[in-house]
Order: C-alpha cells, then structure tokens, then sequence
C-alpha cells in the first residue's frame, strides 16, 4: 500500500483543532500562554502535552 500525503509547513498559531502534527500525531488540545503554546497531542494511545514558542513552524498533513 503506498499512500501519500501533501504535507505543510505551518505557523504555530494558524493550527486547528484536529490538524495532524507529521512524526507526533493529531492535536486535541491547544492552549495559548505568555511566549508559549501548549499542545495536547494523541501520540502512541497517549494524550502528551507538548511546548512550543509562538515563532515556531511545524509541519502538519
């Protein structure tokens, strides 16, 4: 089976609910803090928070 994906480079703060962050796994959770937003992200049956910097750009499908 080879499925392909077109993937996106992404600022931080245009993510969405639902969106598919490339070697993590789907966002369930965003919250917006000081320099900071944190991502709850459904990764291997797990619910993991994540940090980033409000500058950074990350990759979703």
């Amino acid at each position: 089976m080879n499925t392909e994906y077109e993937t996106q480079k992404v600022d931080i703060d245009r993510l969405q609910l639902g969106d598919f962050l490339v070697n993590l796994g789907e966002i369930l959770e965003i919250e917006e803090r000081d320099n900071y937003f944190y991502l709850v992200i459904d990764r291997m049956n797990e619910r993991q928070v994540w940090k980033f910097n409000k500058t950074d750009k990350l990759v979703v499908v």
